[in-house]
């Protein structure tokens, strides 16, 4: 779809917010979500050098990266409160007639932060005057009881990750363990995958299944298993994340632990980055098990190119901001060797005399040879086993059921010499491509000083080849010849309409939108068809 429009210069504000609805018309897919964001708040009191309190003061927010404004002002009690604000660095000012001017730069807002201005005494002067407070933001007071641990953009791009997610900074946070419940023994941001990452972290004793995932205000967690994010926080798309972990504010309803991430917005300069990650196994050690099983050592691969560009959509470079980034996810993930044991081609026609390599197999009652009932049944405990059916360690052709023949000639054949390799006579050691992309962008919109309007949609693509079992590998599982592939996609959207109705009444809408679709498909049909392997539609009831 190619939509174009023109805008005559008097009505661009119209024609901007319309493109900015329409965006999010197009972005609503399955299922609607309504929650609230993260929005910080800043109060103070205006006072005198007396201490008597100035009622009727301006009060001024102004965000550094758009010069976007908010204002309101005291009350009677020289109070002022203004909500709804995005995370970022603001300056405040302060003004009342015949009074100096107040100000105060560097203001850190993180999300849900409710931050106190302690000391606003403006001295008796003029307007020309100007009184401005010099520290650092640390030495604010944050006016709330919860618990919760900030990590900043710039912990975000200076610390070391393996991965591509913010969620692996988990690890730096105290009472933070990472738990991996997958079992396959990988460290924290191995690979990047939907059902990984938030997932496998336990927080303060709590269980994995209990970190809340929250993307711009909207709650992104997988709600089938509690494990992943629809919403991947890129560490190149992240510009912060707010880990709460107890007395929150009511309207975290989940929980107990909250993760919560803010996308990177424009401003009123041109900013973008193209970037490489990668990781190759040119310089890896073999693995223990590829030294054991003398398989070769595989080649894996991690690439994420990527590129992103955020900045002002108008000429004045004050009401509409856009953020826009894209990266490839190229994932030649090794799965380790699995051994096995699997049938000989002599086995799968009933022959199991050869006792020398019955002896070295790996258990499984298949390490002796089989007997009938008369030469002392040693391994089958259901129906009467006749010589006619079995002598001397031999299967009667006849008494081999069609069915069970056709699906153990699906297993693969032996390919190591069980001597050697701990009892099993196979071994795979498949590189599975998990490839992915995202793709994320995000418009902010000042509507007026008193209307903030931010809309944020994402998108991301997983292909998940499932070369054994469909979501779980079990140690000594064989590859399943169907070859079942997940095709798996998020579309997510985030909008926040901030309206400031007075001094004292503000309100904000929060609309989140998630569609997660995870299929599957086998991608070789004819491999496991009943018709084309000629699996019988009944088999023989004297078969054993």
């Amino acid at each position: 779809m190619s939509i174009s429009a023109r805008c005559a210069a008097s009505k661009k504000r119209l024609c901007v917010f319309g493109l900015v609805v329409l965006a999010l018309m197009l972005s609503f897919s399955a299922g609607i979500l309504y929650g609230q964001g993260q929005p910080a708040t800043l109060t103070g009191i205006v006072s005198d050098q007396s201490n008597a309190v100035i009622p009727n003061a301006s009060v001024i927010l102004k965000q550094e990266s758009t010069g976007s404004l908010r204002r309101t002002v005291s009350n009677t009690d020289g109070y002022f409160t203004i909500t709804g604000i995005q995370a970022g660095t603001y300056d405040v000012a302060v003004e009342a007639q015949g009074f100096v001017k107040w100000e105060r730069k560097g203001v850190v807002f993180h999300p849900g932060d409710k931050i106190n201005l302690p000391e606003i005494i403006l001295p008796v002067g003029t307007a020309e005057q100007k009184v401005e407070v010099v520290g650092v933001s640390d030495d604010l007071i944050v006016d709330s009881s919860e618990k919760a641990q900030v990590i900043t953009s710039k912990e975000i791009q200076n610390l070391a990750v393996l991965g591509r997610s913010a969620d692996e900074l988990l690890k730096i946070l105290p009472g933070v363990v990472y738990t991996d419940p997958d079992g396959q023994g990988q460290p924290a941001g191995f690979r990047v995958q939907f059902n990984q990452g938030i997932g496998n972290y336990n927080v303060n004793g709590t269980r994995n299944t209990q970190v809340e995932s929250v993307s711009d205000g909207q709650n992104v967690i997988d709600p089938g298993c509690q494990c992943g994010s629809a919403v991947t926080p890129n560490v190149d798309m992240v510009q912060e994340v707010k880990v709460q972990t107890s007395n929150f504010a009511a309207e975290n309803n989940r929980g107990p632990i909250i993760f919560s991430a803010v996308s990177k917005s424009g401003g009123s300069d041109f900013h973008g980055e193209g970037y490489f990650y990668g990781r190759n196994a040119a310089l890896n050690a073999r693995d223990w098990r590829n030294n054991f099983f003398d398989t070769k050592k595989p080649q894996d691969s991690f690439y994420f190119p990527g590129f992103n560009i955020g900045g002002p959509l108008t000429k004045g470079r004050q009401k509409v901001f856009f953020f826009a980034g894209v990266e490839l996810m190229e994932q030649n993930h090794d799965l380790g060797v699995r051994p096995a044991t699997v049938p000989t081609p002599a086995m799968r026609k009933g022959d199991f005399t050869d006792t020398a390599y019955l002896s070295q197999l790996n258990g499984y009652d298949v390490n002796t040879m089989p007997h009938n009932d008369a030469e002392g049944n040693n391994n089958w405990n259901g129906g009467a086993v006749t010589p006619g059916m079995l002598q001397g360690g031999k299967i009667n052709p006849s008494a081999i059921d069609p069915g069970g023949s056709v699906m153990m000639n699906l297993l693969p054949l032996p390919n190591q010499d069980p001597s050697k390799s701990a009892g099993y006579n196979y071994s795979s050691n498949i590189v599975n491509p998990e490839h992915r992309n995202q793709e994320l962008a995000r418009i902010d919109y000042n509507i007026s000083d008193s209307t903030k309007l931010y809309t944020r949609f994402n998108r991301e693509y997983q292909a998940s080849p499932y070369p054994f079992t469909l979501w779980w590998f079990n140690s000594n599982d064989v590859p399943f010849p169907g070859k079942v592939k997940g095709d798996y996609h998020t579309y997510t959207s985030s909008t926040s309409l901030v309206k400031v109705l007075n001094p004292s009444t503000t309100n904000e809408v929060v609309l989140g939108v998630t569609d997660w679709a995870m299929p599957h498909k086998v991608r070789d049909p004819k491999a496991v068809s009943r018709s084309a392997l000629g699996y019988p539609t009944s088999s023989s009831p004297a078969a054993c």
